[in-house]
């Protein structure tokens, strides 16, 4: 008797300690600028997507990139710097 409940105790632990087997870890890249709004609106898309995976784990890795780096560290006017960048003039403000 003893080895019956032996038996069926070392079968229900087997059973019930099976693991499934592990996700695919998918890895993504991403280099952006660490101050440009479109970059966010983009990671933010990416984080969202990466959470509605489910047969997969999603492992994403950030990498700096600098879109001006010239840029002075200290900022500039946004409006001449558009101005000079698209090669027209400041909207003047009523």
């Amino acid at each position: 008797m003893s080895r019956l409940v032996l038996a069926l105790s070392l079968c229900f632990t087997a059973c019930t300690t099976n693991n499934p087997p592990p996700l695919p870890v998918v890895r993504v890249e991403v280099w952006h600028d660490t101050v440009c709004p479109w970059c966010r609106i983009g990671l933010h898309n990416l984080e969202v997507a990466a959470t509605q995976v489910t047969n997969a784990k999603v492992e994403i890795v950030h990498h700096a990139f600098l879109l001006e780096p010239n840029a002075p560290a200290e900022g500039e006017d946004l409006r001449g710097r558009l101005a000079g960048r698209v090669g027209s003039r400041p909207c003047s403000r009523a």
